[in-house]
């Protein structure tokens, strides 16, 4: 009786240090994650910083109806590969259902290319993103799931081919592609909710997806002679 109750305390003794060992570690790791916080929201801010350079038109191709030359459609596609490259990570296709849309490395890198290859793209002269609300949790064990706000800000013509931090979008007016009158410049404003999934690597904090929602608050206006600089 006696040996089997030192064999029986002994497994309680063991059992409680496995108890305190996982939570401790659980403890520390959730610790740890708290810590990466800032570094994740100043890498999700610096990629959608990034993206901006990449929505305006060169000078040479503000014209509607334009496709970029191939040197220059090469040097475009060369430079949004390398920015990808940085900031994303490769983990395959992602699945996709009718609620939600996923975007991987893939699909983004593909980005530039559908802009740079659509003639009816229209042109942008100025854009910004503005990163907002930011909810960070853990998952996983190198992992966070970062739900935050991109409002997106851009001066373009009608039918302009954007690409958001969470890849090529289209935003439509009712202007006629067939149409011999040109199309009018237009600022537009929206906001979308994004959700990015993030693994961390030695060298810092990296995207594997990004689910969207749809756009909303958006906003489109006219943009009169004087605003964008034209002479009668």
């Amino acid at each position: 009786m006696k040996k089997f109750l030192r064999k029986a305390n002994r497994g309680v003794i063991l059992g409680g240090a496995l108890v305190i060992g996982v939570t401790g570690y659980i403890v520390a790791d959730l610790n740890r994650f708290k810590e990466d916080k800032p570094d994740i929201e100043q890498a999700v801010t610096e990629y959608a910083d990034a993206v901006e350079k990449f929505n305006i038109t060169p000078e040479q191709y503000r014209q509607y109806n334009i496709k970029y030359n191939k040197d220059d459609s090469q040097k475009q596609i060369s430079e949004f590969y390398q920015f990808a490259d940085e900031y994303w990570l490769d983990i395959g296709e992602v699945n996709t259902d009718i609620y939600t849309y996923y975007v991987d490395k893939n699909t983004f890198k593909n980005s530039m290319k559908d802009l740079v290859e659509n003639k009816t793209r229209g042109y942008i002269t100025e854009f910004s993103v503005d990163m907002t609300d930011y909810k960070i949790n853990k998952n996983g064990p190198n992992g966070a799931a970062v739900e935050c706000t991109a409002n997106i800000y851009f001066v373009g013509t009608e039918n302009s081919a954007v690409i958001t931090p969470s890849g090529y979008d289209m935003y439509y007016s009712y202007y006629d592609p067939e149409s011999p009158v040109e199309p009018k410049v237009m600022q537009t404003s929206f906001s979308q909710q994004c959700t990015f999934y993030m693994e961390k690597k030695t060298e810092g904090w990296k995207i594997t997806k990004c689910e969207t929602f749809d756009n909303y608050d958006t906003r489109v206006t006219a943009v009169t002679d004087s605003e964008s600089g034209s002479e009668e």
